[in-house]
């Protein structure tokens, strides 16, 4: 920065050598020269004054000074602090250099120009000096900064006038402004950004609320905080912890904050500190109210906040009722504050005009979702957000069998079996996409749904990238077994690629879900393809890929085929699909549903070799040389004598002397002796095809043995 000094000659020809009676004798002290840090500023710099003072004994003096610039608009000393704001110095003998740091805050009628400085030295009781019109720079023009700023009053649960939202509305806003890049500011950080000392974020917004109620504590701070955003709030400092009753805005009544809540805003939700600034003490209307009344409303409520906040300068108004003139205006910057607030205006494209920046209400008939009938309420018109809307017409709706790629069979759909949702649909205009889907057996979507294809974890939706043309969605789903039974709806929305905004939705008449509950006790009796339900099924054995249930008389046994169930033997299952035969001849349930639903302890069956897998039942075929009732899916329990054991292939023989060898097969998780020659094994009674006969076989789930 270039520093300007005046001759010598000049100031002293200008000084003014005043004496002054003291205990110490006759004091002498002049202004020698002067000093300013720059040849050009703009509104809200911070600048440095320098005094070279003459003074023939030691002292204290308050360095002052003033700016005088286009059609003398006076702009007088005011610290970025807080007033008051004087400058001390102790002065020392003898000539020397003391410099002090001048805030520029232009008042209303103030414009770009040339500024002359008028330097004054004040000391002892009356004495000063002063250098008038020693040094100039140029004020030149604020930089155009373009924000958002957002106006709040209430949050809650319901609409109850036009200054209220609702908690879900100021939920999708906070998450429209963080999907579409915004970052909050506070009132320091656009002043800084508008006098060009910092850089503002690529989307800057401002989140203000009047007032200081219960429910911004409550509700709406732990939202706005909970997307990483810091708000503003214009506080009413004389109603704290006191109800509204006074307000028109007064059904229902409610309350203000109380100090310690905000003192709690202050500090909580990850250090995010909310900006505090002043609304007034009492809300009265400023245009009205007398000067004294101004002055008071204006300096009293600032001390109040700063006396629970001592480091906050608190320089920024928000007028109440948004009601301001000329007056007005200039009380606020003879009361030292920076900026002041309206309550409307629109988007603030430049932040030009400082004492009456506008706000965007936020009323109750903002929306998120598109509604061409209501464009002007359209949140992202509102922050004057970009946007392409699609056209979208889709031309048709399927329902089909998943398994078979074909329509559903009188377009029923039974408990685990999975349908696929197939739909077609064109754009006719270019722009991301992220489609999604619900089902339910009715048309409110209020009252939850069976299917949410956004609510999944992961996520099911589809996700359309420069959209335009025809394009066809597919989703899956399975219906539970506690999936009601009757007529669905399917829903069908499209939104913008966050999600955070519906473009379009419709509804249709989509399928009706059967039930086919059966007992396990006729599972085998059931033929292929026949969906069946069984609840509560005891989980006597679980793989990766499949696990056994029965039934806790230990009557009958089903294998389950599912990869990647989670279902741990030892529960009890809801379990849902379509009964096949597998090549290997064994019966199973191919489940499109399993759920855990409680406990089981089911004890297995003891049976000598000969008995195990048992005679044919219904469509489960017998073993070859079969002995007995049929238990192929049952937990039995096998003894005898090893035969042969191959720890590579992990499959053993024993023979117990019914004269039947019986193959047993172990995977992971079993602990098998090689040197073991007699052995003691719980597992499942299955079955495999050898030679066009079934042959009996164990999968061990446990073994104890002995040498």
């Amino acid at each position: 920065m270039t520093i300007l000094r005046a001759s010598t000659t000049m100031l002293v020809a200008l000084a003014m050598c005043v004496a002054a009676a003291g205990a110490a004798g006759a004091q002498t002290l002049s202004i020698a020269d002067t000093s300013v840090s720059v040849t050009q500023a703009r509104d809200q710099w911070t600048i440095t004054l320098g005094y070279k003072i003459t003074a023939s004994s030691a002292t204290t003096a308050t360095l002052a000074a003033t700016l005088t610039g286009p059609s003398s608009v006076s702009v007088g000393d005011m610290g970025v602090n807080m007033p008051p704001y004087t400058i001390t110095r102790d002065i020392a003998a003898g000539t020397n250099w003391y410099y002090r740091d001048f805030f520029i805050n232009l008042p209303r009628t103030a414009t770009v120009g040339t500024y002359s400085v008028n330097y004054t030295v004040k000391w002892g009781t009356s004495s000063s000096v002063s250098a008038n019109a020693a040094k100039s720079f140029q004020i030149i023009s604020s930089l155009d900064t373009r924000c958002p700023i957002l106006m709040y009053h209430k949050i809650g649960n319901a609409l109850y006038s036009q200054y209220w939202n609702t908690t879900d509305m100021l939920r999708r806003q906070m998450a429209i402004l963080k999907a579409y890049g915004y970052t909050s500011i506070s009132c320091r950080e656009l002043m800084s950004a508008r006098a060009g000392l910092t850089q503002l974020p690529a989307k800057p917004v401002m989140i203000t609320f009047d007032g200081g109620y219960e429910n911004f504590y409550t509700d709406a701070l732990p939202i706005i905080s909970g997307f990483g955003f810091k708000p503003v709030m214009f506080l009413l400092t004389g109603v704290m912890g006191q109800d509204n009753s006074w307000d028109g805005d007064n059904n229902p009544v409610i309350m203000f904050m109380t100090w310690q809540e905000v003192v709690a805003c202050y500090g909580s939700y990850n250090n995010q500190k909310i900006d505090l600034q002043s609304h007034s003490v009492t809300h009265p209307d400023f245009t009205t109210a007398s000067t004294s009344t101004r002055n008071y409303e204006l300096t009293h409520s600032r001390e109040l906040i700063r006396s629970y906040f001592p480091d906050d300068p608190v320089d920024f108004f928000c007028y109440p009722y948004g009601s301001y003139n000329n007056t007005v205006q200039d009380a606020c910057r003879s009361n030292y504050y920076c900026a002041a607030f309206a309550a409307g205006g629109g988007i603030e494209t430049n932040c030009w005009y400082k004492w009456a920046l506008k706000r965007i209400p936020i009323y109750w008939d903002v929306i998120t979702d598109w509604d061409s009938s209501k464009q002007s309420s359209f949140f992202l018109n509102k922050i004057g957000e970009g946007f392409t809307v699609p056209s979208i017409t889709v031309n048709s709706v399927q329902f089909l069998d998943a398994a078979t790629g074909n329509p559903l069979p009188n377009n029923e759909l039974k408990w685990g079996q999975t349908v696929k949702v197939r739909v077609v649909a064109t754009n006719a205009s270019a722009t991301d996409v992220g489609v999604s889907l619900t089902l339910d057996n009715d048309s409110n979507t209020g009252n939850g749904v069976m299917y949410d294809s956004h609510a999944c974890n992961p996520a099911e939706d589809v996700m359309a990238s420069s959209w335009s043309g025809q394009r066809t969605f597919e989703w899956l789903w399975t219906p539970p077994v506690d999936a009601p039974t009757s007529q669905y709806v399917v829903g069908l929305y499209f939104n913008d690629k966050y999600y955070t905004i519906r473009w379009s939705s419709a509804l249709y008449t989509a399928f009706t879900v059967k039930s086919d509950t059966a007992g396990l006790a006729t599972a085998k009796t059931l033929g292929d393809g026949t969906y069946a339900t069984f609840r509560q099924a005891a989980v006597t054995a679980a793989w990766p890929d499949c696990f056994y249930i029965e039934l806790d008389s230990r009557a009958t046994g089903l294998r389950v085929e599912r990869p990647g169930h989670g279902i741990p033997a030892g529960s009890r299952v809801d379990v849902a699909g379509q009964l096949v035969t597998k090549a290997s001849g064994e019966r199973c349930l191919l489940a499109g549903y399993a759920a855990p639903n409680g406990y089981a302890a089911v004890s297995p069956v003891a049976l000598n070799n000969r008995a195990v897998g048992g005679s044919a039942l219904g469509l489960q075929s017998g073993v070859a040389g079969a002995c007995g009732v049929n238990n192929i899916g049952l937990l039995v329990r096998v003894w005898g004598r090893v035969k042969s054991l191959d720890t590579i292939n992990r499959v053993m023989v024993i023979d117990d002397g019914s004269g039947v060898d019986l193959k047993c097969a172990w995977s992971n998780g079993v602990v098998i002796d090689p040197e073991w020659t007699h052995v003691t094994l719980t597992g499942i009674s299955s079955c495999e095809r050898i030679g066009g006969q079934l042959s009996r076989l164990v999968l061990i789930v446990s073994a104890q043995g002995g040498k």
